[in-house]
């Protein structure tokens, strides 16, 4: 987990401003204050430097696999697999073939809130059919499971594919699934290396291949990898920036969008103070009070990074504080013996940390219940 979070640190706070600063201009159009730098880099040694003395999360899955493969019965995965296919013919029937190409979004058919909770259904339950019949396979090493691996891959590999997922997403499943089945054979190193590899190339790649097959027929691939740190993608450090201008001018905002993350499946008829994600806010205050509204209109889908939004909320108390209360919250879950709530957590670990809040813990819990919970249930 702290490789993680090291990781994430160095692509978004350290390489990625440095090039950015060299360039003269942020992502966000934020111009170059030395004013904020220096209070910026405090923020981030006081974060990193908590989080360098938590003691770690020792992984415990000795056997775990065979223990969740145990309950797995030839009737049960049957079923879910029926279940999946169907799920497939209707995701087919309702947005064409053209859906599995990125050309046609759930987002053209129905609002943000219900296309969030349909994609997070059909791809949930897509990984979680797939993984399951891994996990049964490797126990029945001698049966002849041919036919539940090839309809489980089917919807896996359509649903889940480059042009209909998100950079996260993908990355997100790469991660559960060498946690699950290679989690012994791959050391820190390697690990290391292949998010160098995935953060480097990968990622500008599959940023092209999210806008559609006919985009990337035409994009320049070489000039997307040379670009990528200079783009709204690595906006992390300046909305940090922004952070610090929001608090200077208008207060701290005393928990109330990390409440609202948390709470963020309550509508806003029940829950009336209910506030929009942190990026949304430092979005609406960045058009109004610096050029970003002139040149980018009304676009709000900006990160605020977990530091950001720890920082934004609850001050530097805060920084040091949050990271402690959150290890003792995994420690007490015992989330380390459980390679799949695991995967799903390291999987997640930096959307959360890129943010904003609000949208990346909808998308962590929605896979823990989908992924975890129902199939754990399922399976009993």
């Amino acid at each position: 987990m702290k490789l993680m979070i090291f990781s994430f640190g160095y692509f978004f706070h350290y390489l990625a401003p440095l090039i950015q600063i060299r360039n003269g201009v942020f992502p966000n159009y934020l111009p170059i204050d030395n004013q904020y730098i220096p209070r910026v880099n405090l923020i981030l040694l006081i974060f990193y430097t908590v989080i360098l003395f938590l003691p770690s999360l020792k992984m415990n899955f000795l056997h775990s696999n065979k223990l969740v493969a145990e309950n797995i019965t030839k009737s049960k995965l049957d079923l879910f697999n029926v279940i999946t296919i169907l799920m497939l013919i209707m995701v087919t029937l309702l947005f064409g073939p053209n859906y599995f190409l990125g050309k046609v979004s759930i987002y053209d058919f129905y609002n943000t809130s219900i296309s969030l909770i349909i994609i997070a259904v059909i791809n949930g339950v897509s990984v979680a059919n797939f993984l399951y019949t891994l996990l049964f396979i490797t126990r029945m090493r001698n049966s002849n499971n041919f036919f539940r691996l090839f309809f489980s891959f089917i919807p896996f590999v359509l649903i889940n594919n480059i042009f209909t997922l998100s950079r996260y997403y993908l990355a997100f499943i790469i991660i559960l699934f060498v946690i699950v089945f290679f989690r012994d054979k791959i050391r820190p190193f390697s690990f290391m290396f292949l998010l160098f590899i995935g953060i480097t190339i990968l990622f500008p790649i599959l940023n092209i291949f999210r806008d559609g097959v006919d985009i990337y027929l035409t994009n320049d691939i070489l000039s997307r990898l040379s670009e990528q740190y200079t783009q709204l993608h690595f906006d992390s450090y300046s909305q940090i920036i922004t952070s610090l201008k929001y608090v200077d001018n208008r207060g701290y905002m005393l928990g109330k969008t990390t409440i609202s993350s948390l709470l963020f499946f309550l509508p806003r008829s029940i829950f009336t103070v209910k506030t929009e994600g942190l990026g949304y806010v430092l979005a609406e205050y960045l058009g109004e009070t610096t050029v970003y509204g002139q040149i980018l209109g009304d676009f709000n889908n900006l990160s605020a990074s977990f530091i950001s939004e720890i920082f934004v909320n609850f001050s530097y108390f805060g920084l040091l504080l949050v990271p402690w209360l959150l290890f003792f919250i995994l420690k007490h879950t015992k989330i380390e013996s459980e390679p799949v709530l695991y995967g799903i957590l390291l999987g997640f670990s930096f959307f959360i940390m890129r943010g904003d809040f609000m949208s990346s813990f909808a998308y962590f819990i929605g896979a823990i219940v989908i992924i975890y919970f129902i199939p754990k249930k399922f399976f009993s």
